[in-house]
């Protein structure tokens, strides 16, 4: 179906081969809802059976059901993008499932960054991620005087829209080799002050999921 093509384009673009697809509940539930706990884990003995036969180089976890029966965890979307825990000694990579993507096609270009991330862990070309430090918006701005590349930055709100009561809660920005967290609670005025610096400054910026 549209689900299995999604996903066969995909491994397929990104040169994930050899790779064995198969199901963490093997039979289909009632009106094909979401398989129960118990389903889960009467299910899991064979698929840890399948895997220690296969011996992949590394598991991938499509969707909360795969990642719960991997690893006994949920919340696929905090994980997806990342390896989320180990089985027997092999990594255990969440994915979001292409069923969701289907759902919510505006998520395809952070599913496309997944496989990256995905394909470069296949590689063994994944970069160690930048030490964080969280600095006063003084110190922000004495940061921000020192760099000369390119910086990416991303904001975190308490919602998406400023008339529903939004606002900025901190900003982070990484130049590559570190990043660092600015907090606004704790000095208000003083990080409005830094971003003032920040945007009208001539340093390179690339904005995380932002649009001008």
């Amino acid at each position: 179906g549209p689900v299995g093509r999604l996903l066969l384009k995909a491994i397929k673009e990104y040169d994930l081969r050899p790779a064995r697809l198969t199901n963490s509940v093997r039979c289909a539930t009632p009106g094909d809802r979401e398989p129960t706990k118990e389903e889960i884990h009467n299910c899991r003995e064979y698929l840890i059976e399948e895997i220690d036969h296969v011996q992949p180089k590394i598991i991938v976890a499509l969707g909360n059901v795969a990642l719960r029966s991997l690893t006994g965890k949920t919340g696929i979307s905090k994980c997806a993008g990342q390896v989320g825990g180990e089985l027997e000694g092999r990594k255990v990579f969440g994915m979001l499932h292409p069923s969701f993507i289907l759902r919510m096609p505006q998520n395809i270009h952070r599913w496309e960054m997944h496989f990256k991330e995905l394909k470069a862990l296949a590689e063994g070309t994944v970069k160690e991620e930048a030490p964080i430090r969280v600095l006063t918006p003084a110190d922000a701005i004495q940061w921000l005087a020192a760099q000369t590349q390119f910086i990416s930055f991303d904001l975190e709100t308490t919602t998406l829209k400023p008339h529903e009561g939004g606002r900025i809660r901190c900003i982070g920005l990484s130049n590559g080799e570190e990043a660092v967290v600015v907090d606004r609670d704790d000095f208000p005025k003083a990080f409005d002050h830094f971003m003032e610096d920040f945007l009208d400054s001539k340093v390179k910026k690339c904005a995380y999921n932002h649009i001008f």
